[in-house]
């Protein structure tokens, strides 16, 4: 799917493997083109565009992206089905969890 032309993409064009940062770039660049395409007509009023924008995004379902499938989204925009780890790196550069948030599970 997706993910696997992602991935090859990003190796050929970088000669490295996506790190979480280039899947959550990469998702969050094709919901914005998506939801532009889904936005209706763009006028010089901004506000009017950013709600047109916002309201695009919301009506996304079934999004399959690099980092996954995206049922919908709730109405703060926070993706229904999947969980976001929190972490940090420690002193003795071992991986440090710190929590998850699964908005609309909890």
């Amino acid at each position: 799917g997706r993910a696997k032309q992602a991935y090859e993409r990003y190796k050929k064009t970088y000669g490295d493997n996506p790190d979480a940062k280039a899947v959550l770039a990469f998702d969050a660049m094709s919901l914005i083109k998506i939801g532009l395409e889904h936005s209706g007509e763009w006028m010089c009023d901004i506000a009017q565009n950013r709600l047109n924008l916002r309201n695009g995004l919301h009506n996304i379902t079934n999004f399959d992206g690099a980092g996954g499938k995206i049922s919908r989204f709730d109405d703060n925009g926070n993706p229904i089905n999947k969980c976001i780890t929190i972490g940090k790196v420690g002193n003795d550069s071992k991986p440090v969890f710190i929590f998850n948030y699964c908005p609309g599970v909890f």
